[in-house]
């Protein structure tokens, strides 16, 4: 499969974050995983659909936590947006370029974010690994690739480029706005950290019997 792309670089990362609608009762990762403990399955968690990186990471909290919630899969993150602001559905899993405004509103208030160490945009929040979560990490990113068969000089020119942009104070802002760090490394380094990332994630989708959307 990784056989089909010529790596160049990512362009950045974001963490997600497990929010609840102010209307629940749950202010910590303990006091929801009691709930989900005494009731199995009957607390409920929106994210932007099967197999999304969302919902991996969710599977991963509740494995690692021992505990059990039910997915509400959306097509999207407008639509899993809407919803839980409108409290339709309590826990929100989500990158937080999506929800970030609508955390530091109040509209939605989380319980956790899944950097390692603390994140930038939200540091009165704690991280899942410091909440008993030990060594919990889960990103969003972008990478810039292309087809197969890119001569190494033409990918030599996108990589320039790529840095040239993402040096930019314009682009750092609006990043830094959305909740996203700027991160770009080295072809060899690209490929690397996506076969590592297939290897993490692949994982829990065997374990858990779970299947992308089509």
């Amino acid at each position: 499969m990784l056989e089909a792309f010529t790596f160049c670089s990512p362009l950045g990362t974001c963490p997600y974050a497990l929010t609840v609608h102010p209307s629940t009762l749950y202010r910590t990762p303990v006091q929801m995983i009691k709930a989900a403990r005494a009731r199995p399955h009957m607390l409920s968690y929106a994210t932007t659909g099967v197999g999304s990186l969302a919902h991996i990471t969710a599977v991963l909290l509740q494995q690692r936590g021992d505990f059990r919630i039910s997915h509400v899969p959306y097509r999207g993150g407008g639509p899993a947006l809407q919803d839980a602001l409108a409290g339709h559905v309590p826990l929100f899993m989500s990158n937080i370029v999506i929800i970030l405004s609508q955390m530091r509103e109040g509209r939605r208030l989380p319980l956790g974010v899944s950097t390692s160490g603390p994140c930038r945009f939200l540091p009165q929040v704690p991280t899942f690994a410091s909440q008993g979560f030990r060594g919990f990490e889960a990103l969003t990113y972008w990478v810039m690739v292309g087809p197969a068969g890119i001569p190494p000089a033409i990918d030599a020119r996108m990589q320039a480029a790529l840095r040239q942009a993402l040096s930019e104070a314009g682009v750092q802002a609006r990043m830094a706005e959305q909740g996203a760090d700027i991160v770009a490394s080295t072809p060899v380094e690209t490929e690397a950290f996506i076969r590592n990332e297939i290897s993490k994630w692949g994982e829990v989708f065997r374990a858990n019997n779970i299947r992308a959307d089509s």
